[in-house]
């Protein structure tokens, strides 16, 4: 007592010392990572490590992808150290945590009766996420050794933990596999597992699983292709189909084909892998779709897929019903892939329920498809929200200038994306609190930024 320290930070580079007392300080920084802190005085000298994480969501991870994705009203982001961050709508327990609100449901003006997060809650605090896809009322991720992890809505099996129900928090996929690639579609999850092996669970009802049996699993099982476990570098779930790609980029297909997003060059649904037609060979693929309610008549699917090509070029094949496949028109569909319009080179490609973004080599984001909620990101311009046929930039609202994108992802009805500073930005409906800037029921049609997480 009544000894005086004086404190040094290594490195000192952004960091702040503020002298409370003669024996204590407090330390400010707003940078990450390792800080030794070392206080003498009176002859003595003592030093402490502290680890401090930045507060910034990571843009892309080992193979470019998995580090934010966005399902229907809700998203989720990784910041480092593999922690887990959601935000959005909660009813199914999508969002993995306790919601922090409750929200207004869509249509109706009384009391609120969904459960609701307004900006990022941490997601399985005891798990280190390396991965993270979003879905409808549910999302999986992949932790640092590999497992995979479900949690929401688990209808169908699609929780992949032997059984059907609603988990509230990450559950562990019951397969004793290790993956490095996990995609949550509509009502199923396909992965990559150890040896680059494909296996998918939950829904089967149009082959989705690729196994060609046609029944519902409540495990992983593997897609068979030629009556062997096929093997794919990368895969994606759709609303009810399923696409990959090989080793040397092409692509195969299967399930739903109502629209032609297989790209086969027909209509009929297919239970196994297919190839997809023509020479291109890809190095990024992409399911999307939307469950459409038409009353009296049951549920239909507006459902498409895009790829990037080899040397950047973007294509897209199935519905064209909103203009989703950028090809220059609206309406239609094509059951092959037909070229982006723009002649723009892309590095990242993601196809949402009707609507579709994707990443330029130079950082931009361009969106194309169903405006209805602005999702496309160009604002509430002369052209209100109509949909658009073509690629349009995404610019404006909180996007600080200068900064560019290093991740998209393209959801129902809003999108998000990762900027060169750290921050993640979304726009589109915010209808459940999706664009996660503490806002609920409104629309926002140009980038708005996401909470810091805490």
């Amino acid at each position: 007592p009544g000894s005086k320290f004086t404190f040094v930070a290594s490195p000192a580079a952004g960091i702040t010392i503020v002298q409370k007392t003669d024996s204590t300080a407090l330390i400010k920084t707003s940078a990450g990572g390792t800080f030794t802190i070392t206080a003498a005085g009176e002859g003595a000298s003592g030093s402490a490590s502290v680890l401090v994480v930045p507060r910034v969501f990571v843009g892309a991870l080992a193979g470019g992808e998995g580090g934010l994705d966005v399902g229907r009203d809700f998203g989720c982001g990784l910041i480092p150290l593999g922690r887990l961050y959601c935000w959005g709508l909660n009813g199914s327990t999508q969002l993995g945590a306790a919601a922090d609100s409750s929200c207004f449901e869509e249509g109706n003006l009384g009391p609120s009766t969904s459960a609701c997060s307004l900006l990022p809650i941490r997601v399985g605090p005891k798990l280190s996420f390396s991965s993270v896809s979003a879905g409808d009322g549910f999302a999986c991720g992949i932790v640092s050794n590999g497992s995979a992890y479900c949690w929401g809505d688990g209808a169908f099996g699609k929780l992949g933990n032997g059984k059907e129900g609603t988990a509230a928090s990450p559950g562990l996929v019951t397969s004793g596999l290790f993956f490095t690639a996990i995609s949550v579609g509509g009502n199923h999850v396909c992965g990559i597992a150890t040896g680059n092996a494909a296996y998918c669970w939950g829904q089967d009802s149009a082959g989705q699983l690729g196994d060609a049996r046609h029944v519902n699993s409540t495990t992983p099982i593997p897609v068979l292709l030629d009556g062997r476990v096929a093997t794919f570098g990368s895969i994606r779930a759709g609303i009810r189909h399923t696409c990959a790609l090989q080793a040397d980029g092409a692509a195969f297909c299967w399930g739903s084909n109502q629209d032609g997003q297989l790209g086969t060059g027909g209509f009929n649904d297919i239970d196994s892998p297919v190839a997809v037609v023509g020479s291109l060979r890809f190095t990024s693929i992409s399911a999307g779709g939307d469950t459409v309610s038409q009353p009296p008549l049951p549920f239909r699917y507006e459902s498409h897929t895009c790829g990037i090509a080899v040397g950047g070029a973007a294509y897209c094949w199935g519905s064209n019903v909103s203009g989703q496949l950028g090809a220059g028109s609206v309406g239609g569909s094509f059951t092959a892939p037909v070229a982006v319009a723009g002649g723009l080179t892309f590095a990242k490609i993601s196809a949402g329920e009707r609507h579709t973004c994707g990443l330029t080599t130079a950082g931009a984001v361009y969106c194309w498809g169903r405006n209805f909620d602005l999702q496309l990101g160009r604002g509430p311009d002369t052209g209100g929200s109509v949909d658009s046929g073509t690629p349009q930039l995404v610019t404006g609202g909180e996007l600080p200038a200068g900064v560019t994108f290093t991740t998209i992802s393209a959801g129902a009805r809003h999108s998000c994306a990762v900027g060169s500073d750290g921050a993640a930005y979304c726009w589109g409906s915010n209808i459940f609190g999706a664009l996660g800037n503490t806002l609920q029921a409104a629309f926002r049609g140009f980038p708005r930024r996401v909470a810091t997480p805490k």
